[in-house]
């Protein structure tokens, strides 16, 4: 990866990576190790207004491990975060989802040189640049006592089986950097959710396409015919609905977030 490129989180927005045809260099350098800026759906963008929680909730095929891995991927390297905990259900769906599995944090990156390296040991994975993420069990609460973040990725929390507890330790140890944030993905409603949808520094997306059409599908299905995918995201008082007919694309609604 080029040095020089300067990315930042409004490049997730800027709709010439979507639309675009004409690249510069730094653009094309960009799509080269982020081919997701043009890819992702709105959903699966990180919200643009200040917040803290980012909650995605979305069924089977939405992008919520792929969303989580491009987010803690781009704050490694782009977002200047340098702790970053990586939690899930066990220690086995971290490794073998969030790091290993098909839409990982080691399987998108495409330049090996900027492929993190996982310390089994150590229970870290390491970036080039200095950037670590710290792997923890949503079955062990207090190994969050101690340890300090920046930023957050919460895998399935809705089947974490000390949810609450883990999610009020985290929030302590969330306290490294100017603005430290959390993403959790899920499937359903749980109690963590429910203290975080009370806060108003919660992003909140929600995606009910079963399969997607991005790029971390080889293969791709439109959903039953009839239904329409529909995409749901607020940040506070601030609110957009995008809807896409069958076989349609969403549009994107100025003044949303």
């Amino acid at each position: 990866m080029d040095r020089a490129l300067a990315l930042t989180w409004d490049d997730w927005w800027d709709q010439n990576y979507w639309i675009g045809t004409d690249f510069s260099r730094p653009q094309l350098l960009a799509l080269q190790q982020f081919p997701f800026l043009a890819t992702a759906r709105e959903p699966m963008r990180p919200p643009i207004l200040s917040w803290r929680s980012w909650r995605f909730l979305g069924g089977r095929g939405g992008g919520k491990t792929r969303a989580g891995a491009e987010w803690v991927r781009f704050s490694a390297l782009h977002g200047r975060c340098e702790r970053i905990a990586l939690l899930g259900p066990t220690l086995g769906d971290v490794r073998e989802v969030m790091i290993e599995g098909p839409s990982g944090i080691r399987s998108i990156e495409r330049l090996d040189q900027w492929r993190p390296e996982f310390n089994v040991s150590r229970r870290r994975l390491e970036w080039p640049n200095g950037a670590v993420g710290l792997v923890f069990s949503a079955e062990d609460p207090e190994s969050l006592r101690g340890p300090q973040f920046d930023a957050a990725w919460c895998e399935e929390v809705g089947v974490w089986s000390h949810g609450e507890t883990v999610w009020n330790n985290l929030q302590f140890a969330l306290r490294l950097g100017d603005m430290p944030r959390c993403v959790a993905t899920t499937f359903r409603w749980c109690a963590g959710l429910f203290e975080m949808a009370r806060s108003s520094r919660t992003a909140r997306h929600e995606i009910t396409s079963l399969i997607w059409q991005t790029g971390s599908c080889s293969k791709w299905k439109p959903p039953m015919r009839g239904r329409n995918w529909r995409v749901r995201s607020w940040v506070a008082n601030c609110s957009k609905i995008s809807r896409a007919p069958y076989g349609g694309a969403a549009t994107l609604t100025p003044g949303g977030y």
